[in-house]
């Protein structure tokens, strides 16, 4: 690995399509139910991209996927890109071990050697850096990536904040639903 990442968009790459979103879905954690829904909506929205690495051999078959999102941030000082999902795919389209906690998923063994990867984890994260840049972004943020591609993220020139990654994740049954009021608020 460089040491630096150059931000480039790797030969291999393109931006993912909803046809390629059956070999996508072992990367949602949503429910089963909602996985398809959530990815639509992913590919389509404005705020999101979603790139995929494609096998060597000239096939359509996903090697890999990074899921960039964009927000504006007031401690960055601009518009900063967070990557969601970086993964190495299986042929089978499941997600590699070295790029998931695969302990309570039941996934297969490696579909490569860790080198091979690794390097598409690399290229992937090359990729995110030079979207986010087209974009516009300050800052380039990977939390909570798992430990393989957290390592290579790193190699890459990704530095630790110290900073600790919270998450609450929304059960959006609980949440009351928004009600319009007739009546505007009063103001004192």
């Amino acid at each position: 690995m460089s040491g630096h990442l150059s931000p480039r968009r790797p030969s291999g790459v393109r931006r993912a399509r909803r046809t390629d979103i059956a070999a996508l879905l072992p990367v949602v954690v949503a429910p089963p139910a909602a996985r398809v829904r959530a990815l639509r909506r992913l590919l389509a929205s404005l705020a999101t991209d979603v790139y995929v690495q494609l096998a060597d051999d000239g096939s359509e078959t996903l090697t890999g996927v990074v899921a960039v999102g964009y927000r504006r941030s007031l401690r960055h000082g601009g518009l900063v890109g967070t990557i969601d999902t970086l993964a190495a795919l299986a042929p089978t389209g499941r997600r590699d071990e070295g790029s998931a906690d695969t302990a309570d998923r039941n996934l297969p063994a490696p579909a490569e050697p860790p080198q091979l990867a690794d390097a598409l984890l690399e290229e992937l994260l090359a990729c995110a850096a030079w979207r986010a840049g087209r974009r516009g972004c300050v800052a380039l943020e990977a939390p909570g990536l798992p430990t393989r591609a957290g390592a290579v993220a790193q190699r890459a020139g990704f530095t630790t904040t110290g900073e600790p990654h919270l998450v609450l994740l929304l059960d959006r049954a609980q949440i009351p639903p928004v009600t319009n009021t007739a009546e505007p608020e009063e103001r004192p």
